[in-house]
């Protein structure tokens, strides 16, 4: 599972405890936290601060710092199948945002983590996630 988040983002922020259930009740699925925001502009994003955010978290997953945004520039595209470990899944965790009285939950990632588990075809309405746009330089 791939991340895009950042430090600072009210939506990242709200999913917090969220996260780190989920990373917790699937131990066997590697997870991975990118941020690929402009530190000149947003010091938080910065990756002594992101060491910092997991180690207050209490999250021991790589939170990694795509300083020249080659990760964040690419589009990725769900494949039909998996035979090529493509991705099945791009969206929301939940219906939650910091706006709405949503329970959190992780409802979306976590259906997509159990069917891809199961063998089965990631098909359901999949939502875009929502928060911060990335911060280029």
């Amino acid at each position: 599972v791939v991340m895009i988040i950042c430090n600072h983002c009210p939506y990242v922020i709200h999913y917090h405890d969220e996260i780190k259930k989920i990373i917790n009740d699937y131990n066997g699925i590697r997870f991975i936290a990118i941020s690929s925001n402009d530190i000149e502009n947003y010091p938080q994003d910065s990756p002594e601060k992101m060491k910092l955010l997991f180690q207050d978290l209490g999250i021991s997953i790589p939170y990694l710092f795509d300083e020249t945004h080659g990760i964040g520039a690419m589009i990725l595209i769900p494949s039909a199948d998996n035979k090529e470990r493509a991705l099945v899944y791009r969206g929301r965790l939940d219906s939650s945002s910091p706006g709405n009285s949503d329970e959190v939950d992780g409802r979306d990632l976590r259906k997509a983590i159990d069917l891809t588990l199961d063998n089965k075809d990631v098909k359901f309405d999949q939502f875009p996630s929502m928060g911060c746009n990335i911060k280029w330089k």
